[in-house]
């Protein structure tokens, strides 16, 4: 479709008259007739009336200051604006802003601009204010917009303005005494407004008071209230413009009262008090302290014409010290307080006198009494004496001695005479030392001795040893015998911490001195003769005595050490010329020591052989028996002769443990030889064997396998836990037994009754753990086949019924040995053979019979409370009824019930069969 610009045109007008309806229904709708307020407060006014504040602050207020009166705006504005207003916010009256300030510019329609100040006298008119501090106010102005058609709308804006309070400071001393009814007393400060009024609040008589304000800084003297009291006043400044006033500045501060002296004592020294040179400090100064209210403020002390200051302390003291001289000085202190205040102290009058007596000088050094009584720089015994010259104006002396060195006093002295006793001072021999003296006058002071520090040296007696003897001489002594030895003296002795000396003799002992005698001059020695000492005449090698370092004093003078030196050993005054003979010396050993064979018994030792060496003295021999391992003693030293054994020992050897005997020679005086020592082995059991001796059954001793026979695969049977046991004839089990070697063999049936009957006779073999009541364990009789030892159960495979059943697998054996499945489990073969017709045929030996078939293969020595059936004490049945075999078999096997025993015995089968679940155990014969 085309439209030509005839048709445009008049689209135009008839939009703008739909427009200019439509604004003017709205205006009709939501304003007044003249005034359209819309809700905006940005600085840019969109659309035809733009309205922009260019001088407005980011805050959106006017800042001004207390001396401003009118307001600056700077309007970028748009053409179509014809007029500005400004509101009285008192009076509600709009005034054009060209006529409320002189050289407003409003040119909208040409320049877009508009500029303007709005006194505040209009748009904030005075109100007195009753707060000190910046003012805020709020206001408006207005706009006329008027739009191409010719009408027009109104625009109103809110805006808003601070006025900050001038500013003031205050400044006021604190008042003390002299400033309290003083006309002159002075407040200043620092004020903004020049020509400006500031007014004075305080405690001021007349009530408030006020000054001007001149070149930034106000000042004004009061006169203050005679009636204040201490504490705290207040006193504050409000500052203004002269006139009428929107703000004020106020400050207000804490001013001290303070109407008290401060207190200022002297506590030292106190009045009269003197000083002289042992009072008055090292460098010639007296020290005042004293006590001040006013902490870490100055404090003035004065001493004659000198004045010292000082600070009062956190603590409220002062010190302070002055170079004194000879003279009366007064002394006296004083404070000012903060506030200005001043306290003064007492008068104090002191004295000081620093001049000591006349020169004097040290004699030497005596002794109170004896030989050394000539003053000079030896003392010569202990009891030390000074002498001195006397001086001039002294009260007293004071005497030390000294060290060599002058830094240690040793003793000391006050006296007034010129001889000082220094007896009870204890000097060390052969030592240097130095005498100070000091006269002292009334007042202390002192003079020191010309040859002050007078060195003398101690040349003390020393006691001597005069001899050494034996209280018996002649004698002679042998081992553990005790000689009496003495070491005399010339002078009396004292002993020192206990110890006492010792000397060596010719023997090679060193001998301890035992005690001092009563007459304090003889030291005994108890001389205790050790095996193989010899000397003849007894002497000493040592030239000293030694070991005894200040043990032993001169009585009378303890610091004096007692000489050590002893006198010539050949001399007259020597110990050998007491003629002693110690002889001690133990004889050769034997030449020859030899054991014999180790017999397989544990209740004695192989047979010794011994010879003697040649001695003219006649010698006895001694031989005793240990274990090796831990040193018990089997059989204790006793005299022997060759050759020898042990026999029936008390403690049986153990098998496998290693044995010494000992061989010891002693002569006629109780001197024993060298100890010889031989060793040997207990026997023991080959492994897998355990060890029986029942001499009243079988007379030698033998070993058994611990387990019933087992079949490794190996070449040799084994008797071991693991694995059931070997089942072969009689003669098959006399092959696997002597396979194993000389002296072993199947095991016979005296042998059988040899350990059954040590297995009885053990009470732990009992169920009960007593011998002869109840049952007698009986192993495994209760299975179909037997069984492993694997794993050490001794109740396996029986376990719930092991103890009411006495069926434990094992039996203790003596020398604390355990064997296995000696009764049940596999019924084993012995080595007999028996063809003999019983009557009766089967017997139960726990009934002790007299029958031939217990006698041979039963017991009579072991009885049983039991004896009766089913049971008969758990010792088996012995069941010969099979007439037609030769083969034996014993202990019974896993079906046997009662039957099985340590003590069942069986004629089962011919010596060639093999029967069912059967077994056999070898012996070794040593």
């Amino acid at each position: 479709m085309h439209v030509g610009r005839r048709e445009v045109t008049e689209i135009l007008k008839k939009t703008k008259a739909a427009a200019s309806l439509l604004l003017l229904s709205i205006l009709i709708l939501g304003c007044t007739e003249r005034t359209l307020q819309m809700d905006f407060l940005n600085k840019a006014i969109n659309g035809k009336g733009e309205f922009t504040i260019d001088n407005l602050t980011g805050t959106g207020s006017f800042e001004l200051g207390a001396s401003a009166d009118g307001v600056d705006l700077s309007i970028t504005c748009d053409r179509s604006i014809e007029k500005i207003e400004a509101e009285n916010p008192q009076t509600k009256v709009w005034r054009d802003v060209t006529e409320l300030a002189t050289g407003a510019k409003v040119d909208c329609a040409n320049a877009g601009k508009a500029t303007f100040k709005l006194p505040l006298e209009h748009i904030f008119p005075y109100e007195t204010p009753t707060v000190a501090g910046d003012a805020a106010h709020d206001f408006q102005i207005r706009w006329y917009v008027k739009n191409l058609e010719g009408e027009t709308f109104v625009f109103n804006k809110t805006l808003s303005l601070i006025i900050f309070a001038p500013g003031v400071s205050l400044t006021a001393e604190s008042i003390n005494t002299l400033k309290l009814g003083n006309q002159n007393y002075e407040i200043s400060g620092t004020c903004e407004i020049d020509g400006g009024v500031v007014n004075l609040t305080g405690p001021f008589d007349g009530g408030p008071q006020s000054a001007n304000c001149s070149g930034g800084v106000f000042s004004a003297a009061v006169t203050l209230k005679s009636n204040l009291g201490d504490g705290v006043t207040n006193i504050s400044v409000n500052h203004m413009s002269t006139g009428a006033y929107r703000v004020f500045g106020f400050e207000q501060k804490e001013v001290l009262v303070d109407l008290t002296a401060p207190e200022v004592e002297i506590t030292s020294p106190v009045n009269n008090t003197k000083f002289t040179q042992s009072t008055i400090n090292a460098d010639n100064t007296i020290t005042v302290q004293g006590t001040c209210s006013e902490d870490l403020m100055p404090v003035s002390v004065q001493l004659d014409s000198v004045v010292r200051e000082v600070t009062c302390s956190a603590v409220r003291t002062f010190t302070v010290d002055f170079l004194a001289g000879n003279g009366f000085p007064t002394i006296r202190a004083s404070q000012f307080d903060r506030a200005g205040n001043q306290g003064m102290s007492n008068l104090v009058n002191v004295i000081v006198d620093l001049v000591g007596p006349g020169a004097f000088t040290i004699t030497g050094v005596r002794t109170t009494a004896g030989a050394d009584v000539t003053a000079d720089a030896f003392l010569r015994d202990k009891g030390a004496v000074v002498d001195l010259t006397m001086p001039s104006d002294f009260n007293q002396f004071e005497a030390y001695i000294k060290d060599s060195s002058g830094a240690t006093t040793l003793c000391d002295k006050t006296v007034a005479a010129s001889a000082i006793d220094f007896s009870a001072c204890v000097l060390q021999q052969n030592s240097t030392y130095k005498i100070y003296v000091f006269a002292v006058d009334a007042n202390g002071n002192k003079t020191a001795a010309s040859n002050t520090g007078f060195a003398f040296t101690t040349d003390f007696p020393v006691p001597q040893i005069t001899r050494v003897y034996a209280t018996v001489p002649g004698a002679h002594y042998g081992n553990s015998t005790t000689i009496s030895l003495r070491v005399e003296y010339d002078r009396e002795l004292k002993v020192i911490g206990g110890n006492l000396p010792s000397m060596v003799l010719n023997t090679g002992v060193l001998v301890m001195a035992a005690s001092l005698q009563g007459d304090q001059r003889t030291l005994q020695f108890n001389y205790v003769v050790f095996a193989g000492n010899y000397a003849y005449p007894l002497g000493v090698t040592s030239t000293s005595l030694s070991n005894c370092a200040g043990c032993l004093v001169d009585n009378a003078n303890p610091v004096v050490q007692a000489s050590m030196t002893l006198p010539a050993d050949t001399g007259a005054n020597g110990l050998k010329a007491s003629n002693v003979k110690v002889d001690a010396q133990g004889p050769d050993v034997a030449p020859s020591f030899t054991l014999g064979a180790v017999a397989p018994l544990y209740t004695e030792s192989p047979l010794v052989n011994f010879t003697f060496p040649s001695d003219p003295d006649v010698l006895t021999a001694e031989l005793r028996l240990q274990q090796q391992s831990n040193g018990a003693v089997i059989r204790d030293w006793v005299e022997v002769t060759s050759p020898v054994k042990f026999s029936s020992l008390s403690t049986a050897l153990q098998p496998g443990l290693t044995y010494s005997m000992s061989l010891r020679l002693k002569d006629p005086m109780g001197n024993y030889s060298s100890t010889l020592t031989n060793s040997f082995v207990a026997f023991s059991c080959p492994a897998e064997f355990v060890y029986v001796h029942n001499a009243g059954i079988v007379a030698n001793p033998f070993c058994i396998g611990q387990y019933e026979a087992k079949n490794d695969g190996s070449a040799r049977p084994r008797f071991i836990a693991d694995l059931v046991p070997e089942s072969l004839s009689n003669m098959g089990s006399v092959s696997r037994c002597t396979s194993l070697g000389a002296g072993y063999d199947l095991v016979t049936n005296a042998e059988w009754r040899a350990v059954a009957d040590l297995i009885a006779k053990q009470a732990g073999n009992w169920a009960s753990g007593i011998y002869g009541s109840g049952l007698l364990h009986r192993g495994n009789n209760q299975t179909g086949s037997p069984v492993s030892a694997t794993g050490g159960d001794v109740c396996a495979p029986n376990t719930a019924i092991c103890a009411s059943n006495a069926l434990r697998r094992t039996h203790t054996l003596p020398y604390g040995q355990t064997i296995w499945d000696f009764a049940g489990n596999a019924m084993e073969a012995i080595k007999d053979t028996n063809s003999v017709i019983y009557s009766p045929a089967y017997v139960y030996p726990a009934q002790n019979t007299g029958d031939a078939l217990n006698l041979a293969f039963g017991t009579t020595a072991v009885t049983c409370s039991g004896v009766g059936g089913p049971e008969y004490c758990g010792f088996g049945k012995i069941d010969f009824s099979n007439s037609a075999v030769t083969g034996v078999w014993r202990g019974g096997g896993t079906g046997d019930g009662n039957s099985a025993g340590i003590f069942s015995a069986k004629r089962a089968a011919d010596v060639t069969a093999v029967l069912t679940n059967s077994g056999y155990r070898c012996v070794y014969h040593p």
